[in-house]
């Protein structure tokens, strides 16, 4: 086989999103999607995928910080179980999971994580959620950019022109 028939062989990407950059952003969920990466050691990768609808509050790229994303961009919000920060990773897909269900925090559970990535997580695809990003500084010198998601309120949803999901409508497994 020739690299072309290689290159149409091989699977569609994984996250092709611009990364979330800070700003506040109302967004529809476009997937949910869990695999293992081809990076040393396979680990478990999981991406949320989102279009932009507004942006509630935008910045600027000052030099330490990117400019926040557009309306219309599409978002990949990637996160690798790897490294010395796997805790930390683990409760960012937890929290994210609490928020599109719309229950606290400790009240995921192990089925509502697994609901939330199965089939690409089409029974999610749609719903109205909120970004709020923010870039913070690491100990190596470097810039992290922390995502924190939640449902939008009733006046956020008032901009979009969406009627908020009834508590039935929202998947929960």
């Amino acid at each position: 086989m020739g690299i072309y028939e290689d290159i149409a062989g091989s699977a569609a990407p994984r996250g092709s999103g611009a990364f979330i950059t800070p700003g506040d952003y109302l967004v529809t969920l476009l997937a949910n999607r869990q695999f293992k990466s081809n990076k040393p050691g396979n680990p478990e990768t999981f991406v949320v995928e989102a279009k932009v609808d507004e942006v509630l509050f935008a910045l600027e790229a000052d030099g330490k910080s990117k400019a926040s994303n557009r309306k219309g961009e599409q978002l990949s919000w990637i996160k690798t179980l790897k490294g010395e920060y796997v805790d930390s990773v683990m409760s960012d897909i937890k929290a994210y999971v609490a928020a599109v269900i719309g229950v606290e925090i400790g009240e995921v559970t192990g089925p509502m994580i697994a609901k939330a990535f199965e089939n690409d997580g089409k029974d999610f695809a749609g719903l109205p959620m909120k970004i709020h990003a923010v870039d913070k500084p690491t100990r190596s010198g470097g810039v992290f950019t922390v995502v924190t998601w939640s449902q939008p309120t009733a006046g956020e949803l008032a901009l979009l022109n969406a009627p908020a999901p009834a508590a039935d409508e929202i998947p929960l497994g």
